[in-house]
């Protein structure tokens, strides 16, 4: 088995370690195949540096990090979960997917030799095949892109339900019938607030900073509006 551990290294009391790929059997301070980073305790805070690029292709390679190295991993900011059990692809595909794992590399005996793996999204279940060489910049790149994606469609989402209310009737009437966030003009008072969370059920969710007029007057009392209010109902 490969395993991604420390070698030490420094003085007596001053100990010093290098992050090294080696094959399991080898001692641990003995033959190595690869060096991917370095930490040094005995500076405030510790240092560690790591090449997550070639930390990535190990660990989607199969090489078990020791806990230790995996704690430092972690604080590299790179956190991997290698799931080599005998369960089925179905079971490890399920599973990834009830944890809200957001990218998952699948990587085979045929797959290594091919020097390749296959990134699947979690968000559109789509497969992208990638070369094992810069798997840490397209897993990177792939995440980035999930964010973005994510981030626009619950955008385009909130902006689609959010509907503009000019006075009362037509408040309650969307209300009821269309779910989302409403705009409206506010007077500012307690009382219109309380009445419309009474007789609606809805309640003033925000008050943006950047305010804008769709009304002169509040769509609860009439009066002159102070401020436009984003109001919602929990269903």
């Amino acid at each position: 088995m490969v395993k991604i551990r420390l070698r030490r290294m420094g003085a007596k009391k001053a100990p010093f370690y290098r992050v090294v790929v080696a094959d399991s059997k080898y001692p641990r301070d003995g033959r190595f195949i690869e060096e991917i980073g370095t930490y040094d305790p005995m500076k405030n805070p510790a240092e560690i540096k790591i090449d997550a690029e070639a930390a990535a292709k190990w660990l989607a390679n199969g090489a078990q990090p020791t806990d230790t190295v995996k704690d430092l991993l972690k604080k590299a900011g790179i956190a991997v979960k290698v799931d080599d059990t005998d369960k089925t692809p179905g079971w490890k595909f399920s599973e990834c997917e009830m944890r809200g794992i957001p990218v998952r590399i699948d990587l085979g005996p045929k797959d290594i030799e091919a020097g390749k793996a296959v990134l699947v999204r979690r968000d559109t279940r789509e497969k992208i095949e990638v070369s094992l060489d810069n798997i840490a910049e397209e897993v990177q790149k792939l995440m980035d892109t999930i964010q973005k994606d994510m981030f626009n469609r619950a955008k385009e989402h909130r902006d689609s339900h959010t509907y503009v209310a000019t006075n009362y009737d037509e408040f309650k009437d969307t209300v009821e019938n269309k779910p989302g966030f409403i705009k409206a003009m506010w007077c500012g008072n307690r009382e219109c607030e309380d009445k419309i969370k009474e007789e609606t059920g809805a309640t003033s969710r925000c008050m943006p900073f950047e305010q804008e007029t769709v009304s002169d007057v509040c769509v609860c009392c009439g009066k002159k509006a102070k401020s436009l209010v984003y109001w919602g109902r929990a269903y």
